[in-house]
């Protein structure tokens, strides 16, 4: 069997050159059609007659199937790019279905025949359109570096105008757009997209048919220095009898801000005035809460907006002794007062002694004696009240003996 199939090698390797050959001779002389089919996009004439109406429109297909025959030696010069298939707004009717057509390129026109379409029709829905004005509002994404804080973003145009259908333009609440300022710790600018929000504040894709005035807006950011000031109050008026003002706290004690750094360089502390808390009358601890962006300084900004400071005026009341002590040197004063009236005495004396003759060394002594008497009574109205000054400083002197034994527990 080996012996066959070997014979004659050369003579049946020649047999299949020939009918390769043979075969070669035969299509090239024929040229048989084959039918090929292509992809191809509709393209739209005269769209205008529409949106001159204030008209949109959409179409059920953006494609047709093209079909056709071409012989066999040229179908792989046959592309999607040798057709052009359209529809003609022109011919818009009421019904809505418009013819689509196709043409071949002239460069392979004459070896395509019998081109035919699927579908053969579009059909076209129109719609109102709307053109509305949107002012822009800016966000910021990202977080500054550290210690930093974002200003307000200055944006030009504020403004942007969307044209498209009805129905596209209504699920649109919102137009801005969005700047990144991740570790930014100075002043950007630059241009940024815009971008649509639905009601709920949440970024949407719009159809293709919405179109916008412009498609960017320039923008520019600061980025300020965050610097932390401390809050200074004070309270006006006295407390009732047997109560002294001991502090005025506030809680938070730092409040942080942020503006230019000339502006921020020359201050450290915000000041609430006396006139926000009275402690008039007051025997128990006075509270209030102040909103402190009243009295931030003109040129910055809180960082938190909205902080409310809570201010304590701590009265304590005065200790039993202290008051014990206090009507001790009053009533000491009050007798030594009333000695003080003697030298008026005296000096009536003095006046009869001068009246009966006496001798004018007698009344000078006398009135020498007068004045000693009313020297002694001044001496001791000055000792009762040295005795009430002196009571007073033991009383400061107890209060903050307390306040110090309170802050070591």
């Amino acid at each position: 069997m080996r012996e066959k199939i070997n014979q004659n090698l050369a003579l049946k390797a020649i047999s299949v050159v020939l009918a390769f050959v043979l075969w070669l001779l035969v299509v090239n002389i024929s040229q048989p059609e084959v039918t090929g089919t292509q992809t191809v996009e509709i393209q739209v004439r005269n769209a205008d007659r529409l949106t001159s109406a204030d008209k949109t429109y959409t179409m059920d297909t953006r494609t047709v199937r093209v079909s056709y025959r071409v012989r066999l030696p040229q179908q792989s010069r046959v592309r999607a790019s040798a057709f052009e298939a359209y529809v003609d707004l022109a011919d818009y009717s009421i019904t809505g279905a418009v013819p689509i057509y196709v043409t071949v390129s002239d460069e392979l026109s004459g070896i395509i025949s019998d081109v035919s379409l699927s579908p053969m029709v579009a059909h076209v829905d129109t719609e109102d359109l709307q053109r509305k004005r949107f002012e822009i509002t800016t966000a910021t994404t990202g977080r500054t570096m550290d210690g930093y804080m974002a200003g307000e973003i200055s944006i030009s145009p504020d403004y942007v105008y969307v044209t498209g259908p009805v129905s596209e333009v209504g699920q649109i609440s919102e137009v801005g757009i969005e700047v990144n300022v991740t570790e930014a710790n100075s002043s950007l600018s630059g241009t940024a997209p815009i971008k649509f929000y639905d009601a709920n504040g949440n970024a949407i894709t719009v159809d293709e048919r919405i179109k916008l005035s412009r498609e960017e807006i320039s923008y520019e950011l600061p980025v300020y220095r965050i610097k932390s000031l401390s809050v200074v109050a004070t309270a006006e008026g006295t407390p009732a009898d047997g109560y002294l003002l001991e502090s005025v706290d506030t809680n938070p004690d730092f409040v942080d801000v942020y503006g230019d750094e000339e502006v921020l360089s020359r201050y450290s502390s915000i000041q609430i005035p006396q006139s926000e808390i009275s402690v008039n009358g007051a025997s128990a601890t006075v509270t209030r809460s102040v909103d402190i962006t009243q009295y931030v300084p003109e040129g910055l900004k809180l960082a938190q907006p909205g902080t409310e400071v809570t201010i304590a005026a701590r009265i304590r009341k005065l200790p039993e002794t202290s008051t014990a002590a206090q009507t001790e040197a009053h009533s000491d004063s009050e007798v030594e007062l009333e000695q003080s009236t003697e030298p008026s005495a005296e000096a009536e004396m003095e006046d009869n002694a001068v009246e009966e003759g006496e001798t004018t060394e007698e009344a000078s002594e006398t009135h020498t004696s007068a004045q000693t008497h009313a020297s002694s009574a001044h001496a001791a109205q000055t000792e009762a009240e040295g005795t009430i000054h002196d009571a007073a400083a033991d009383e400061g002197a107890d209060a903050g003996e307390t306040q110090h034994a309170t802050a070591s527990e």
